[in-house]
């Protein structure tokens, strides 16, 4: 008995991996199609599972909102608001005491 393959038997086996191949290829398509059906779309910003599971991501949101909202600048303390408003001539006004109040609790 010869150890060495004729060119047709090798040519016969590669037929048979290749079809093999393709089996699994399709198999596999259609297993990732359904797995990405399955899945629940998440928010964009938590892309590692969680809302909090990476805070750069929320911080992102946050910003993405703030600049949504047109809010620019760095945020300033309830003090400095209350004279602002003030200045503004806005005096006792019950917002202002509203912020004032929560900071203290």
């Amino acid at each position: 008995m010869s150890s060495e393959l004729s060119l047709e038997e090798i040519a016969a086996r590669l037929s048979c991996m290749e079809k093999e191949v393709s089996n699994f290829r399709k198999e596999f398509t259609d297993w990732v199609s359904k797995k990405k059906r399955e899945e629940k779309p998440m928010s964009p910003y938590f892309k590692n599972g969680g809302p909090f599971s990476d805070k750069s991501d929320v911080q992102q949101a946050i910003n993405d909102l703030l600049e949504k909202l047109n809010i620019k600048g760095p945020a300033i303390s309830a003090e400095e608001l209350q004279q602002q408003m003030h200045q503004a001539g806005l005096e006792g006004n019950e917002f202002s005491q509203g912020i004032i109040r929560m900071r203290e609790e």
